[in-house]
């Protein structure tokens, strides 16, 4: 599977697009809804944080970046390739 490096996740979030994808076993997202904020969604365990308005990309961007999951930043799951998968939309 091709690495998808965090650049292209913040690029694919700017233009709108969501994601899906896995670390260690867990499903994650980032996706916004017609209320018009971003979410970021541990959907395994069914846990949804608001991160901030549709609008506001660099608020987003840096809450993606900083995000930790299991004591590591999503920015550096993304770019050391630790994905179990993942999916744009």
């Amino acid at each position: 599977m091709k690495i998808y490096r965090f650049e292209e996740l913040k690029f694919d979030l700017r233009i709108g697009r969501e994601i899906d994808f896995k670390y260690n076993g867990i499903q994650y997202s980032i996706t916004h809804n017609p209320t018009g904020y971003w979410f970021f969604g541990n959907d395994t365990k069914k846990i949804y944080e608001k991160i901030c308005e549709l609008d506001n990309k660099d608020k987003l961007i840096d809450y993606v970046k900083g995000k930790e999951i299991e004591e590591m930043t999503i920015e550096n799951i993304f770019d050391d390739g630790l994905l179990d998968g993942w999916s744009i939309f």
